[in-house]
């Protein structure tokens, strides 16, 4: 894949690695000159996320360019939707059909990313780019520190605390428990038998995932400060 400007559009071509020919090629969106010039100026300061494509169980490309996320049919390059979104995160369910999307933390210098997620999560139909939610996106308690795979749901950690949510259709997203687990400074969640056990800087918890409640009355106090995010994605 070859991302390019030409004549005021941005431009995507797929090319072929063994022979160089050019399979397809297709107009995302456009971009005035004045737009281009101001993005290949900028050469300080934090630079957004460049994620890499995925495929949808349709053998769909989902492409992220800029602030956008493109939906392409890989065999035509027919261009299915290209959507308005500034993706930090994207993962999509096991069997492909749904796609997770965070957006970057906004904030950084001329409107670059200051790093991280924000507090907004979409939950997308991968084939249509259409928002499962009716709301259309999701606010969590606080800014995202990651996403991770929960069986055949996905639990979102973030500044306030975190909980376990599905991918079924819905006004927006909704936890398995009714109250996050607020707790602030969360820098893990590992999966065990008996329950998730919850790192915190100097101590840890361990709490039902069926319940977020927590098993243990008194924190376990550590010797030394956790990995962090070492089963989350983000």
């Amino acid at each position: 894949l070859l991302e390019l400007f030409a004549k005021g559009k941005i431009r995507l071509y797929a090319l072929d690695p063994f022979t160089s020919k050019k399979v397809w090629d297709i107009d995302l969106r456009e971009k005035s000159g004045l737009g281009q010039l101001m993005a290949s100026a900028e050469t300080s300061g934090p630079k957004p996320i460049a994620l890499p494509p995925l495929v949808t169980a349709s053998g769909n490309l989902l492409y992220h360019n800029d602030k956008f996320l493109a939906s392409v049919e890989l065999k035509s390059g027919k261009l299915l939707w290209n959507k308005k979104l500034n993706p930090g995160y994207i993962y999509l369910n096991d069997d492909a059909t749904r796609l997770l999307v965070a957006e970057q933390r906004g904030g950084g210098l001329m409107g670059l990313s200051a790093g991280g997620l924000d507090k907004t999560l979409y939950l997308l139909d991968a084939n249509t780019g259409e928002s499962l939610w009716s709301k259309g996106d999701s606010k969590m308690g606080g800014d995202i520190q990651f996403i991770a795979p929960y069986g055949n749901d996905y639990m979102v950690v973030h500044d306030e605390g975190f909980n376990i949510y599905n991918y079924n259709p819905d006004k927006s997203a909704t936890g398995r428990w009714k109250k996050d687990y607020a707790e602030k400074e969360i820098k893990n969640v590992v999966i065990q038998d008996d329950g998730l056990m919850v790192y915190f800087k100097n101590r840890r918890m361990l709490i039902s995932a069926a319940t977020g409640e927590d098993l243990w009355k008194k924190a376990e106090k550590l010797e030394r400060e956790p990995s962090a995010y070492s089963m989350g994605r983000r």
